[in-house]
């Protein structure tokens, strides 16, 4: 299973997120209590930065026997990023189709009685939540939301797991 590290907690990732937009649902976040949703759609991005550490360090511990260059570290967070980033995509729309088909719509409603309240013009603010919240943008949302802050994760992490190679380690030129 070492060769499969990325593959596997990208699943983990993707699996998670699901799980929490599942919990949104099931708690009446997308719904009777969607004024708090924003806030607390928030701290899902725990999940893809916890799951990318874990990843490289795994990937440190498991592939590398310990020695991990910044760029092996690199590489790897990138791959479960975008693995993770098209799981969750699949995911997301399997939970849009299956699970709660009006997710957009309540959204939709929701931000134009925001606009009512405040004053605000509330076509326009039709207008411009029918532009967000729709299945294809809340989609690619989604997907480089994920791989973003998978990127972002990866490059602290393999910074913090890369390992300190001495001259030792490998030959020099003219050295066997």
């Amino acid at each position: 299973m070492k060769s499969n590290i990325e593959l596997r907690y990208a699943l983990i990732i993707a699996s998670l997120l699901f799980v929490w937009v599942s919990l949104e649902y099931i708690f009446g976040l997308q719904d009777k209590y969607i004024a708090y949703h924003p806030i607390i759609a928030n701290f899902a991005v725990i999940i893809p930065v916890i799951g990318t550490v874990l990843a490289i360090r795994s990937k440190k511990v498991n592939t590398w026997e310990g020695e991990m260059s910044y760029w092996q570290g690199f590489l790897s967070g990138l791959l479960v990023s975008s693995y993770a980033a098209v799981f969750w995509v699949i995911g997301l729309f399997i939970f849009f189709t299956l699970v709660n088909p009006h997710f957009f719509d309540e959204m939709i409603k929701y931000s134009v009685s925001r606009a009512d309240i405040l004053g605000l013009d509330s076509t326009d603010a039709a207008i411009h939540a029918r532009h967000f919240f729709n299945m294809p943008s809340y989609l690619l949302q989604s997907f480089v939301g994920v791989f973003i802050i998978g990127a972002i994760t990866t490059l602290v992490a393999s910074f913090i797991f890369k390992s300190k190679i001495s001259k030792r380690s490998s030959p020099g030129i003219g050295e066997t």
